[in-house]
């Protein structure tokens, strides 16, 4: 039995295993010719069989014809490999050509998700025209080393990859497994590999630059606004690695952004899943108190809880977002009448009700752009406090299924001349008659931002409009002025006549100036003029609001 001169030296050994497979990311060329071409010097007159085998084939020459792929192998799209090495078959090979071959069966394991796989031509006997290629997934050598970890334990990182010790390595996995990570916002991993002590092993390392998992503001705000003011505390806490998993638990204190008058307290809960997916709880309160003519004033307080499911948006393209969420949130809310301060009638009531939406974001050349809608369907009795009558009680004509649409659109946009122009409109619409908790305020932070009032309605639409000039520094301060200009209208679900007395009114425009203090503190000073309708008449009020927040 004799063996090819020549071809036998370039198959004893490995040393296309040396060559390092090109990025994952590497686009494909034309389909290479995989059969010898004009000028290039023929080994095989004909080549009858070609085998991907797992194992070397030793030395003895092989009959086999047309194109087998061993079973351990467990090829990813078997059947298409197969057909495009058909290709080969029945033609001359050359030294060239065999090269091309290897490089098309590990550009295939490749792009499948496995980079690491090692594509030789083992020493064998060709004298019948078979060549067998040997194909060996890499394994994972041991447990992925941590590089960087300081507030993270390094445990926390390895358990992260599913890839064990001695299993093949999938590169789609990893990169689950390194996005899951990364989903934190107090860390930046990154996957480096190298070749493992033992043959077809890779060695994979972690390298995290991480910051530190907890923060924490405290500041406060004073309001004035129709001769009175109003200091309220704020502050938030930020812990980023609960109980080691990597979780985000966030509580907020301050104004609630839909009524100025009362101060809330928001806990949630972030647990992160792999393909950017996530869990968020959350729970909320709040107690505002608003004011009707006379002696007369509502306090209500609302004590809710909420479960959401988030995930990406399907096809989502370079410079964008989106996100999908589905959720479910329950509420109790106690309404109290007083007269001087005395209560005269008290109604509670359950709200619960089903959440879903969408929310799509996306870089332009100058600015940034984004839009999204909210759907809250409530089908009613499902509880004694979720009746049609205990609605009824809160609000005379309320009942408890209704449906909410909140659409929203803003867009910010770097001006020729400097500074950024900003836009921001919200609105809602309802099915009937809703409680306050659920209504639109005219007069609020996602509204008209100047101002201490409630104007409520079931329907709304608000515009926000923001220009910041060019900022300037001092020492350590950064100041940013800016121009507001806000309008928002309200609308009643009910039976008066004409769509005007339903429908109310808030102007608000002013101007302001940030100040940012070594990137430890914030300063705010905003002044302006509302103006809004109440139930008979019109009304205009200055409004100043000072804040101070430092982060610890």
């Amino acid at each position: 039995m004799t063996k090819t001169p020549g071809l036998l030296a370039l198959l004893y050994g490995a040393l296309l295993a040396l060559v390092p497979a090109p990025p994952v990311t590497a686009q494909q060329g034309p389909a290479p010719q995989l059969g010898a071409l004009s000028g290039e010097e023929a080994l095989l007159p004909r080549l009858n069989g070609l085998a991907l085998v797992a194992r070397a084939p030793g030395t003895t020459a092989s009959r086999q014809t047309g194109v087998q792929i061993s079973l351990r192998l467990e090829a990813p799209d078997e059947a298409a490999l197969a057909a495009r090495l058909q290709d080969a078959i029945g033609r001359p090979a050359s030294l060239e050509s065999l090269h091309r071959l290897v490089a098309y069966v590990r550009l295939h394991f490749r792009e499948a998700g496995y980079p690491f796989t090692l594509v030789t031509l083992p020493e064998q006997d060709i004298t019948h025209g078979s060549v067998a290629i040997l194909v060996q997934p890499s394994l994972l050598a041991q447990a992925p080393t941590v590089d960087g970890a300081e507030y993270f334990e390094a445990e926390s990182y390895r358990r992260a990859i599913r890839v064990q010790p001695g299993q093949t390595i999938n590169a789609e996995t990893l990169e689950a497994d390194v996005a899951l990570l990364n989903a934190n916002p107090y860390r930046d991993v990154k996957l480096v590999s190298a070749p493992g002590r033992e043959p077809a092993t890779t060695a994979l390392t972690l390298v995290t630059q991480e910051q530190r998992p907890y923060d924490f503001t405290l500041g406060f705000s004073t309001d004035v606004f129709d001769g009175e003011a109003s200091t309220n505390l704020n502050g938030s806490a930020v812990f980023g690695n609960v109980l080691g998993r990597g979780d985000v638990l966030r509580y907020d204190l301050g104004a609630d952004p839909d009524n100025s008058t009362s101060i809330a307290h928001t806990l949630t809960f972030s647990h992160f899943l792999r393909g950017g997916r996530r869990l968020q709880a959350s729970a909320y309160y709040t107690k505002p108190k608003n004011e009707f003519s006379g002696v007369f004033r509502q306090v209500q307080s609302t004590a809710r809880f909420g479960l959401t499911y988030h995930a990406p948006g399907l096809g989502t393209k370079a410079g964008e977002q989106q996100d999908w969420y589905v959720g479910v949130e329950v509420s109790s809310e106690e309404y109290e009448l007083q007269f001087a301060g005395i209560p005269v009638s008290r109604t509670d009531v359950d709200l619960a009700y089903l959440k879903a939406g969408w929310s799509r974001a996306r870089r332009l050349e100058r600015g940034q752009r984004s839009y999204g809608v909210d759907l809250l369907l409530s089908p009613g009795d499902f509880s004694g406090g979720n009746s049609d009558a205990r609605f009824n009680a809160a609000r005379s004509g309320a009942t408890a299924d209704y449906a909410i649409l909140r659409p929203r659109f803003s867009q910010s946009m770097a001006l020729p001349v400097g500074g950024t122009w900003s836009i921001a409109a919200r609105g809602q619409i309802a099915t009937g008659k809703l409680l306050q908790s659920q209504q639109f305020n005219a007069v609020s932070g996602n509204a008209v931002r100047f101002g201490d009032v409630s104007v409520y309605g079931d329907h709304g639409l608000a515009l926000q409009n923001t220009l910041t000039v060019s900022d300037w520094t001092f020492g350590n301060w950064r100041f940013t002025p800016q121009l507001m200009g806000d309008v928002a209208a309200v609308r009643w679900t009910g039976n008066s006549t004409g769509a005007l007395r339903n429908t109310r009114l808030a102007v608000g425009l002013g101007a302001g100036i940030n100040a940012d203090i070594s990137g430890r503190a914030t300063l705010s000073l905003n002044a302006g003029r509302l103006w809004w309708q109440t139930t008979n008449e019109s009304r205009s009020e200055f409004a100043i609001s000072f804040s101070l927040s430092v982060g610890l």
